[in-house]
C-alpha cells in the first residue's frame, strides 16, 4: 500500500501599485501583482508570505487575520509607505468607524517589516496632522497587551 503524504507549501503573493485586485494577479510582479495589501492578505492562506514593492499605498485599518508575513522589498524600510485612507475622527479611542490605523492584528503569528506606517503621508488630508490613531493595534485578547488598542511607533 502506497500512502502521500500532502505538505502544504507557503504561497508567496506580490503587491505593487502598478497591480490590480482580481484573481488573475498577485502571483507575480510587477503589473502581474495584487494592487492592496488587504486584497493580498485576503487571498492568502496562513504561513503565506506577501512581499510590498516599494511605493505609497492608501489604506486604513488594514485587516490581518491570519499568521502571515507582510514585508517590503525596497532596499530601506522607506521604499514602502502605508499613508492613511481619511481622517481620523480623533473623538475618543473606540472603533466607531472613524478611527484610521494602519494594521489592526487579529492572529497569532504575525510579522510585518521592512515598512514604514506615515499618519502624515496622504496629501490629500489635512495638512500637518497625524491619520493614523495607531500604526499597529492588537485585537486578539489572548496576546499580551492585545484586546486593545496597542500602540505602535507611527510618524
Amino acid at each position: 500500500m502506497l500512502f502521500a503524504t500532502l505538505i502544504s507549501q507557503a504561497s508567496t503573493w506580490y503587491v505593487n501599485t502598478l497591480g490590480t485586485d482580481d484573481l488573475l494577479h498577485g502571483t507575480t510582479t510587477g503589473s502581474g501583482a495584487f494592487k492592496t495589501i488587504q486584497y493580498a492578505i485576503t487571498r492568502s492562506t496562513a504561513g503565506d508570505l506577501i512581499q510590498v514593492a516599494p511605493g505609497t499605498y492608501i489604506a486604513s485599518n488594514t485587516l490581518v487575520d491570519k499568521s502571515l508575513t507582510i514585508e517590503g522589498t525596497g532596499a530601506t524600510r522607506d521604499a514602502v509607505v502605508i499613508v492613511p485612507a481619511g481622517e481620523d475622527g480623533n473623538a475618543n479611542v473606540t472603533f466607531d468607524g472613524t478611527a484610521q490605523n494602519g494594521f489592526i492584528i487579529k492572529a497569532h503569528g504575525v510579522t510585518i517589516r521592512k515598512l514604514t506606517i506615515n499618519g502624515r503621508g496622504n496629501n490629500s488630508l489635512t495638512p500637518g496632522k497625524n491619520n493614523f490613531r495607531t500604526g499597529i493595534v492588537t485585537l486578539d485578547n489572548t496576546q499580551p497587551g492585545g484586546g486593545y488598542m496597542e500602540q505602535s511607533p507611527c510618524r
